[in-house]
């Protein structure tokens, strides 16, 4: 009947679904694992510049970052994967006002540059660089780590959104670089 082969094909397309997605977890499990994070420390000279910078209007700071994106079509899709999942939490989990439990993040945004391999943050927030880090190490890794373990150089992450910037101490050098 009608019926039948509706949920016949219903099944199927859910099967096909399910098993390419694990092909995709697998495949890109594998890239994570042999992803090379960056142990590099920043120039003190710049460190120092961000340092001298911070505050200087007042209690809210700017902070624009330029990543080069990991090269091939995975990689955008597990940024594309990550992009739909932020966006997902932030209007449907998070409460007004709030990413995660950080309401110092007044305005935070990432934008992959057309045509380019580049992905430029920009974002706006209450308080230190030092905090403003902090807050992210503690509160919202999952989605940093979804974004940023694309790029060149992140801490190694696990299943796309797993450890990279909960590695509080290598995030901040990479985030400082």
């Amino acid at each position: 009947s009608l019926v039948a082969a509706a949920v016949v094909a219903v099944l199927g397309l859910a099967i096909i679904l399910v098993l390419a997605g694990l092909a995709l977890s697998v495949a890109l499990n594998r890239a994570e694992a042999r992803d090379k994070p960056s142990d590099e420390l920043p120039p003190f000279a710049r460190y120092e510049a961000v340092v001298e910078r911070e505050n200087r209007l007042g209690t809210q700071n700017h902070l624009t970052g330029l990543s080069v994106m990991k090269a091939g079509w995975l990689r955008r899709l597990a940024l594309r994967v990550s992009f739909f999942v932020i966006r997902f939490a932030a209007v449907y989990v998070f409460r007004p006002g709030y990413l995660g439990g950080i309401n110092t993040i007044h305005f935070a945004r990432w934008v992959l540059l057309p045509g380019t391999d580049r992905l430029v943050f920009f974002s706006n927030y209450g308080g230190s660089w030092e905090s403003y880090l902090e807050d992210f190490i503690t509160k919202a890794h999952y989605g940093l780590t979804g974004v940023w373990s694309n790029t060149l150089g992140f801490p190694r992450s696990r299943y796309l959104f797993r450890d990279g910037a909960s590695d509080g101490d290598r995030f901040k050098r990479w985030a400082r670089n």
